[in-house]
């Protein structure tokens, strides 16, 4: 695996959960979009709240198709650190939806899992 992939990964994923968001409900969908995520994975939302890998399943769950008009961008993705075994990179994310926008940076440690990626830790800050 390798930086380049990880970076695509991440926009790929993140185009995956505003179709999650955005489209009816289709539990087969987000079965395959879990797979992304490492047994393991964490992360820190913009509230503060820690959630684990079932927290974060539950979340996607409650708002499969909530968000019909939403639009999800991601921008200036930077490599923080690599190794053979995993990539830390720092990405800037802007969401729209009814007529609001919201931006944060996102930090997020991918693991090189044999021939796939998994995200193992995601932190979320705000930009005001």
């Amino acid at each position: 695996m390798s930086v380049t992939q990880a970076i695509q990964h991440v926009q790929t994923l993140i185009q995956d959960i505003q179709s999650l968001f955005s489209q009816p409900a289709q539990p087969e969908k987000l079965s395959r979009f879990m797979d992304h995520f490492s047994p393991q994975f964490e992360m820190i939302g913009i509230t503060g709240a820690r959630l684990n890998l079932n927290q974060v399943e539950d979340l996607f769950k409650r708002n499969m198709g909530a968000f019909p008009d939403i639009v999800i961008e991601v921008d200036d993705i930077t490599v923080i650190m690599q190794t053979a075994d995993f990539v830390i990179l720092r990405y800037q994310e802007t969401q729209q939806k009814s007529g609001q926008c919201h931006r944060r940076i996102a930090t997020v440690c991918i693991e090189f899992h044999v021939e796939q990626c998994r995200w193992r830790y995601l932190h979320e800050t705000t930009i005001s």
